[in-house]
């Protein structure tokens, strides 16, 4: 997921930081696990990578995150790299 935050929630978090953390809360209340997360400079606030049981899970993630209005995210499925190359190899 690559989350932007929007004006509203830029101004809550210049008073308190924390209130990242809660996005992971509300990701594991969704059955979803945040593996690791960094802050980002330039057009995105934080980059999560995030663990689903399965891609149609992180769209359910993506919609309800979004309708929070706290952020604006875009969703980009990955996969391990060797998985992506046992799949292009025919194995």
């Amino acid at each position: 997921m690559k989350p932007k935050l929007t004006e509203w929630a830029r101004d809550r978090i210049k008073e308190d930081a924390d209130l990242i953390m809660q996005l992971h809360l509300e990701i594991e209340e969704q059955d979803c696990r945040v593996a690791a997360q960094n802050s980002l400079l330039g057009g995105n606030d934080v980059a999560p990578l995030i663990k689903v049981p399965y891609h149609a899970r992180s769209s359910r993630l993506s919609v309800n995150v979004d309708a929070r209005g706290t952020i604006e995210a875009e969703t980009l499925p990955a996969e391990l790299t060797e998985l992506f190359i046992e799949v292009m190899e025919g194995q």
